[in-house]
């Protein structure tokens, strides 16, 4: 099992490092504690949760300093928490977000309910 879990923290360090077009700007803190998003990819009109309010979710979920939207999954949202260090980006977790519902998976693939994660 340790094997796998490696190999899977391999595969997900290399794609980190991959440019990716529809990649957004990080989410970040100002001193009044609003969040500014910047250049997000879109969502399909009509879904439940627009960008900010997921980027929101997976920031206060994972307590990650920076968050963006990385890509798009089978119609969910795939978002990188990290820390980005001077030398380095430390990954916090990586989240998989359903607009329509809010729910979603975090890297161990546990289920989690984000929206009690928005305010």
């Amino acid at each position: 099992m340790k094997k796998i879990e490696i190999l899977l923290l391999i595969m997900l360090a290399l794609s980190a490092c991959q440019n990716n077009e529809n990649a957004g700007m990080p989410a970040t803190d100002t001193p009044d504690s609003d969040v500014i998003y910047d250049t997000l990819p879109s969502l399909p009109e009509g879904t439940l949760y627009n960008e900010r309010q997921i980027l929101q979710m997976a920031q206060n979920y994972s307590k990650a300093p920076t968050v963006v939207i990385d890509h798009f999954d089978n119609g969910n949202v795939v978002v990188h928490c990290y820390i980005d260090n001077e030398l380095n980006t430390e990954t916090i977790d990586w989240l998989t977000i359903n607009p329509n519902t809010g729910k979603g998976t975090n890297f161990m693939e546990e289920e989690v309910d984000f929206t009690q994660y928005l305010q």
